[in-house]
């Protein structure tokens, strides 16, 4: 009766041990970081890097007069602005009135 063992050669034992030996390194080793997937920052670390928003009135007690120290602020703004453009309007007009002559 013949035995179903399979003999093998001590080249292929090493070879064989080599193979599993690379594919644990592969895997995950200890002394290497890990690659796939890349690794993750925990939630709390994610969480810490956000940048807190600083103290904003309009999340206080005083928020209706930040609303109207906004609107005055935007009012003052609008007004600046219409005030650049028609003045950029009337310099237009002017020269292409002289440009007209």
């Amino acid at each position: 009766m013949k035995s179903s063992r399979r003999t093998v050669s001590v080249a292929d034992a090493e070879r064989e041990r080599g193979v599993l030996d690379e594919l644990k390194d592969v895997q995950r080793s200890d002394r290497d970081p890990q690659i796939c997937p890349p690794p993750r920052p925990s939630m709390a670390a994610a969480f810490a890097a956000i940048a807190m928003p600083s103290y904003d009135r309009r999340f206080s007690a005083d928020w209706a007069k930040e609303n109207e120290r906004r609107a005055a602020g935007q009012r003052a703004e609008q007004q600046r602005h219409a005030g650049f453009l028609a003045r950029l309007t009337k310099e237009q007009e002017e020269r292409e009135n002289r440009e007209a002559r």
